[in-house]
């Protein structure tokens, strides 16, 4: 049975625990004033995982879908800096407590600005609901090998998408879930 945890929205200072063993949530602090607003969106002692060694910037429209995919390898760091999007989490690491465990996050520009850490092993995919933009840091350069990606209506993810029919792109995925699973399981 696949269990699913939702998670809304709202964070406290520093990490949270209600993501993937080995996932991190790390509250980002804006200042505002009558110009405008500053935030810090990365500093190395916020992070445990990993150091970046590139940043990605991704645009999407309103109702496209990027994933599912996991990486075998690197780290992602995320920050929503525009928009809105859900993010769909799927644990693969057998030796993970978490293993086998969907998770949901929605976030949107008015939630607290906050980062997240996604290991390797760990499945994500992301639906936006508007155009927004996201910023993410790698702990290793971008590399077609250590991306696999799934097909984002694999079963085992019913219900976790807003969208029936989202535009997911030009790329037909054919592996299931539990073929990223096998993968991750020879790996990591």
């Amino acid at each position: 049975m696949t269990e699913i945890n939702h998670t809304v929205h709202g964070s406290s200072q520093g990490i949270i625990s209600d993501l993937p063993e080995g996932c991190e949530r790390v509250a980002l602090h804006t200042q505002r004033d009558s110009r405008g607003e500053f935030t810090e969106v990365f500093r190395l002692e916020w992070v445990t995982s990993f150091e970046p060694l590139q940043w990605e910037l991704v645009s999407s429209r309103p109702g496209s879908l990027r994933g599912m995919k996991v990486h075998l390898r690197h780290v992602d760091y995320l920050v929503l800096l525009r928009g809105s999007f859900r993010i769909v989490l799927r644990d693969l690491r057998p030796s993970s407590r978490t293993f086998r465990t969907t998770f949901l996050i929605d976030r949107n520009s008015d939630s607290p600005r906050e980062a997240i850490t996604i290991p390797a092993g760990v499945a994500h995919g992301f639906y936006f609901h508007e155009a927004s933009d996201m910023l993410i840091g790698v702990s290793r350069y971008w590399d077609t090998d250590d991306e696999l990606q799934a097909r984002w209506d694999d079963p085992v993810l019913a219900g976790a998408w807003p969208d029936p029919r989202p535009d997911a792109g030009p790329a037909a995925v054919s592996l299931s879930i539990a073929e990223l699973e096998e993968r991750v399981a020879g790996t990591i």
